[in-house]
């Protein structure tokens, strides 16, 4: 029997660079979220807030706001080596 990983769960790793920094050993599912940022944003953007609300199960002022409470909630676990938070508000 073969073993078998998805691509966000396979345990490789990343890097990036921000603010003049070089961060390596990030999280290919780290890396993949940085890579969509923009993507996700717009999607944000352009969703309607009942949506969101239905699929977040929580009431909301702000879109983005909340979306990177979610992402924080859910990728605190990884103890990344950059302020996350501070990199999804500025890109």
């Amino acid at each position: 029997m073969s073993n078998v990983h998805d691509q966000f769960s396979a345990g490789e790793k990343g890097e990036i660079t921000w603010e003049n920094k070089t961060f390596s050993e990030i999280p290919k599912i780290i890396i993949n979220l940085i890579e969509s940022l923009y993507q996700i944003k717009e999607i944000l953007k352009n969703s309607d807030n009942k949506t969101l609300f239905y699929y977040w199960e929580t009431k909301f002022k702000d879109k983005e706001s909340n979306w990177i409470n979610l992402v924080l909630e859910n990728t605190k676990h990884f103890k990344l080596p950059f302020d996350l938070k501070k990199y999804l508000k500025e890109n």
